[in-house]
């Protein structure tokens, strides 16, 4: 594994530093983009965003760059999303629920927490991908004021493009302290991991026979 990072960063660092960094800047911030978007799901940007600090811990990239590309991305993503809210409404939304895999119950949810909490929907609601386009979308929807959404979505993800730049920083850093270890820690990890599998699948299957039998 270490063998492996190392000869990728080798690699990368041949490349001259302005080339890499516009393309690392411009898989950041459309992929922000893109990711506020209903396809964004798709998008593994939480992944790409961490191993992209790791190139900074590197020295191959700069981490204050990835930052602010990160930051704006995602601030132009929520705003354009909050805007089509605004301007088709919920009902063009709740026509594709079915097709998002969306249930009623988890719409509703999202609603009230907006109503209720903006701050807390907008923080959480970057955290997962199928709410990170939904929930801007809604704040549009139903009129929630521009200045206090743009506001608390500024703030948001200015946390979020900190803690993943920064952790695949500190991850990078780590792993040089304890890269001989990365190898036997993840094969640990992967056996511990099959063996709860095995565990909860067979307790599973009991349960399924007692009730069967009753």
């Amino acid at each position: 594994m270490k063998e492996i990072l190392k000869y990728l960063f080798n690699y990368l660092a041949q490349f001259p530093h302005e080339t890499i960094m516009i393309a690392a800047v411009a898989i950041l911030f459309f992929g922000a983009i893109i990711e506020a978007l209903p396809v964004g799901i798709f998008m593994p940007m939480e992944s790409t965003t961490i191993f992209l600090g790791i190139l900074a811990y590197k020295g191959i990239l700069d981490i204050k760059i990835l930052i602010l590309a990160s930051f704006l991305g995602m601030i132009a993503g929520d705003i354009n999303e909050y805007f089509f809210g605004k301007r088709v409404g919920e009902k063009y939304l709740k026509k594709y629920l079915e097709k998002i895999k969306i249930n009623e119950k988890r719409f509703e949810k999202i609603k009230k927490t907006i109503k209720n909490n903006l701050f807390k929907a907008i923080f959480f609601g970057r955290n997962s991908s199928w709410s990170r386009w939904i929930v801007p979308f809604l704040c549009g929807a139903h009129q929630i004021n521009t200045i206090k959404f743009i506001s608390f979505d500024i703030i948001t993800a200015f946390f979020w493009a900190f803690v993943y730049l920064l952790g695949g920083y500190y991850l990078g850093y780590g792993f040089d302290l304890y890269g001989q270890y990365a190898g036997i820690g993840i094969l640990i990890f992967v056996l511990i991991a099959f063996a709860g599998y095995k565990i909860l699948k067979r307790k599973k299957s009991v349960r399924y026979t007692e009730f069967s039998s009753k």
